[in-house]
C-alpha cells in the first residue's frame, strides 16, 4: 500500500465512476485513454490529480478524429479532381450549385461556411476554369447571381460518382447500421457546436 501522498500509477477507471477530490467536489471519471497521461496521487480518504494540465489523447479526441478523416476524404477527392485540373475548393461550390443554380455569392458563402471575400476569390478562379459565370439577378438587377456554365453542369455526373466511390471506400467493412449511427451522431455533434458558437458574442466570421 502506498504511503500518504506517494505518487502512484493512475488506476484504470470505469467509465461511470465518481471520485471525490479533497472532500469538496466530485468529478465523473471517463474512459482512461481520454484522461491522457495524468497521474493520480493517493492518501487515506483522498484522491488527488497531479498539477499537469488536462490531457486529451488524440485518438480519443472527436475533433482530431473528424479532422483526420476529413483530410483523408479531401486528399482522395483532390487526387480524383486533379484529372480534370480542378481544385478541391471548387467542389464545395459545385455541390451547392448542382442542387440550386443561379444563387448569390452570399448564399454560396452561407452554404459553404466561408467568408464572402473568400467566396469571391474562389468564384473568380472558377470562372477562369469555365465552370461558372456571374449574371444579373432577374428580380433585383442590383444583385449578381452565380450560375453554372455548360462545362460546370456536364461535370456533375462524373464528379458525383467520385463522391459516391469515396464514401463507399470509407465505409468498407463497416455495418450499415453503424454507418447510420455515425451519420446521426455527427449531425447532432455539429448542431451542438453550432449552437455553442452562435451563443458566443462577437464571434469572428468562419473561413
Amino acid at each position: 500500500m502506498p504511503t500518504p501522498m506517494q505518487s502512484v500509477a493512475r488506476p484504470s477507471l470505469p467509465s461511470v465512476s465518481n471520485w471525490t477530490l479533497a472532500g469538496r467536489c466530485t468529478i465523473k471519471a471517463v474512459a482512461p485513454a481520454s484522461l491522457g497521461g495524468r497521474t493520480w496521487r493517493h492518501a487515506p480518504g483522498r484522491v488527488h490529480l497531479s498539477n499537469r494540465p488536462a490531457q486529451l489523447n488524440p485518438e480519443w479526441s472527436l475533433g482530431y478524429q473528424v479532422r483526420r478523416c476529413h483530410r483523408r476524404f479531401d486528399r482522395l477527392l483532390n487526387a480524383m479532381l486533379a484529372k480534370h485540373d480542378l481544385k478541391t475548393g471548387f467542389w464545395y461550390y459545385l455541390r451547392v450549385l448542382w442542387i440550386r443554380d443561379g444563387v448569390t455569392q452570399k448564399y454560396l458563402s452561407d452554404m459553404t461556411n466561408v467568408t464572402e471575400n473568400t467566396t469571391v476569390s474562389i468564384i473568380n478562379n472558377m470562372m477562369q476554369h469555365g465552370l461558372v459565370e456571374r449574371t444579373r439577378d432577374k428580380v433585383d438587377r442590383r444583385k449578381l447571381s452565380v450560375t453554372l456554365t455548360q462545362r460546370g453542369k456536364a461535370l456533375e455526373a462524373e464528379l458525383m460518382q467520385y463522391a459516391i466511390d469515396i464514401n463507399r471506400i470509407a465505409v468498407a467493412g463497416i455495418d450499415p447500421a453503424e454507418v447510420a449511427t455515425c451519420v446521426d451522431v455527427l449531425s447532432r455533434m455539429s448542431a451542438n457546436l453550432a449552437a455553442e458558437f452562435d451563443s458566443i458574442p462577437n464571434t469572428p466570421a468562419e473561413d
